[in-house]
């Protein structure tokens, strides 16, 4: 379903558009995440995540179409029942856009809006 990160740091929390915060992580219980925008469905990702707390989805102009509303579903790992839906439209942000220039000083990459989400675990 995309690419399998696992953190096992507890400082490690960003792996390119994909954030957590609020782990636990070790190796002995490693954070799982495995993301992929669905290529049949355009502006929709998918993820399945354990371990954290929050996360949040960044988003640049690349990887959706503005103009459309942006669809992202997260679920747990599986055997577990809980999931997260967001299907709404976005606007770019360049206050985004700025704090995430000054927090990582990525001028190729640059996220213009993020999603939140909150789970219990």
């Amino acid at each position: 379903m995309g690419q399998e990160f696992r953190i096992i740091r507890p400082y490690a929390n960003r792996f390119y558009w994909v954030g957590v915060s609020d782990h636990q992580a070790s190796e002995q219980s490693p954070v799982l995440v495995s993301a992929g925008w669905e290529k049949d469905y355009p502006n929709s990702l998918r993820c399945v995540m354990t371990g954290m707390k929050q996360a949040r989805i960044w988003i640049n102009a690349g990887m959706v179409n503005f103009e459309n509303p942006v669809e992202i579903r997260i679920q747990g790992p599986p055997g577990s029942t809980w999931q997260k839906h967001f299907k709404k439209k976005l606007e770019p942000n360049l206050g985004v856009l700025l704090e995430d220039y000054y927090q990582r000083g990525d001028s190729k990459n640059l996220f213009v809006q993020y999603v939140d989400f909150s789970f219990s675990r």
